[in-house]
């Protein structure tokens, strides 16, 4: 998919969009929003060091929801050491999202981001995750090319699917 991303042009490609929406589940998203995303990950897909504040808010703009999943999801395919947020991930780290208004949750949302950033890096050095790394590369012996980070998020988000 992230080939797909950097050699095309992806608001034009349906079958990148609908691999995109399925694989990340953004299927209750509307189509006019949908499109716009598109237009963001198309727009930003060669910038690196992305601000989630800034897609947090553009989202918002388009949706008027504080998209904090789908905005992580966007900048993680085109930065793949960044983390995916989503309901798993914030039980895993008890990390919570509060506020009454736009401004409270996009304020905490941009704070849970930045915890989630700052608690992967020391995750992928030890013991545990080596182990959980080397029996994943077993398991799925075609996906040597993904990043630690991603490993983790997948590893995270299998075992909260199971746990519930």
């Amino acid at each position: 998919m992230r080939e797909t991303l950097l050699n095309k042009d992806v608001t034009k490609d349906e079958d990148f969009k609908r691999s995109f929406v399925t694989f990340f589940k953004l299927h209750r998203m509307k189509k006019e929003h949908k499109d716009c995303y598109f237009e963001i990950l198309e727009q930003e897909k060669t910038k690196f060091c992305i601000s989630y504040s800034t897609i947090l808010n553009e989202l918002f703009d388009i949706t008027q929801r504080v998209e904090t999943s789908f905005s992580s999801k966007l900048i993680s395919i085109i930065e793949p050491n960044r983390p995916v947020w989503n309901s798993i991930v914030a039980k895993y780290f008890s990390i919570q999202r509060i506020g009454n208004n736009k401004i409270e949750r996009i304020k905490s949302s941009v704070k849970m981001y930045a915890q989630l950033e700052a608690a992967v890096p020391p995750l992928l050095v030890t013991s545990e995750f080596l182990e959980l790394k080397m029996h994943f590369d077993k398991v799925f012996p075609k996906t040597k090319y993904l990043t630690d980070t991603k490993i983790l998020d997948f590893s995270l988000w299998g075992a909260g699917r199971r746990v519930g």
